[in-house]
């Protein structure tokens, strides 16, 4: 062992770089999802259980995406809105995760 290290191109923080396309969040999980998830990477022989649930979001968000709809002209322009058709000819309203899209659009 040397008596005096030269640290004085050293930087203090991670090794490797975060990548910048991901976020660091806190976020509370049922512990029987992550068990669910931990299995499922022990059966494939290994992996990364935070990248698996990255992964089904993906897949959900991409599944959702497909059923969204153009709703032209809409409260503030064109937009794009989930929506489904309740009751038929005039008086039939447009409904969207359950609110009335006439009174409130969830951003």
């Amino acid at each position: 062992m040397r008596k005096e290290y030269d640290f004085s191109g050293a930087r203090r923080g991670a090794i490797e770089l975060p990548d910048p396309r991901k976020t660091r969040i806190t976020i509370r999980l049922d512990t029987k999802i992550l068990k669910w998830f931990w299995q499922r990477v022990d059966e494939a022989g290994g992996g990364n259980y935070q990248t698996m649930i990255n992964e089904v979001l993906k897949n959900y968000i991409e599944s959702e995406n497909k059923k969204i709809r153009r709703y032209p002209g809409g409260l503030q322009g064109e937009r794009e809105v989930r929506y489904q058709m309740e009751g038929e000819g005039e008086g039939s309203e447009l409904k969207g995760r359950g609110y009335d899209l006439k009174e409130n659009i969830r951003e």
